[in-house]
């Protein structure tokens, strides 16, 4: 069976980092991916869907991403019921993120609304590609290695074929 689902769109909010009381760490939010099509003389609509996030992941979305920030999603729809405070009984269907990361959308300082990433970013990789200097910028939230973080590990096979070296910053 197949249950893949693949996402972009803007945080509805900023994400809020939990822990469960077995120390993991966890967030969901809300993201808005807008639709296809728009018939004539309306506006776009938006889908809103719930996504959550566990371990460094949730922390990875928690440190660098805001309300209004674009986001990609990568991850298994789940739907499970649960007993809310008031004793009804609650339907909830949710996309589980394997993976999430940045989309190439550009931020200045300011962010959207005046949100900033909440962090850092440090650069772990320089390369010179095509004799222009470049900078590969990885997650240390999620403490991935260069050859682990998606942006690093797309870009080092392609070097290593053409036996150009990645220098560590």
């Amino acid at each position: 069976m197949l249950n893949r689902v693949i996402l972009m769109g803007r945080l509805v909010s900023d994400p809020e980092l939990k822990t469960t009381a077995s120390g993991i760490s966890v967030t969901s939010f809300r993201i808005a991916v807008d639709r296809n099509y728009v018939k004539q003389g309306e506006e776009r609509k938006a889908d809103f869907i719930d996504i959550v996030c566990w371990r460094q992941q949730a922390e990875f979305v928690c440190r660098y991403f805001g309300k209004g920030a674009m986001i990609a999603v990568d991850g298994q729809l789940q739907s499970r019921t649960y007993q809310a405070k008031d004793g009804t009984n609650r339907y909830v269907t949710e996309v589980v993120a394997e993976n999430v990361s940045f989309t190439g959308e550009r931020r200045d300082n300011s962010g959207f609304g005046g949100q900033s990433y909440g962090g850092q970013r440090k650069p772990v990789l320089r390369l010179t590609i095509l004799r222009r200097p470049a900078v590969l910028w990885c997650c240390t939230a999620a403490k991935l290695s260069a050859a682990a973080c998606t942006a690093c590990a797309a870009v080092l096979p392609e070097r290593q074929q053409r036996g150009l070296p990645g220098d560590a910053a």
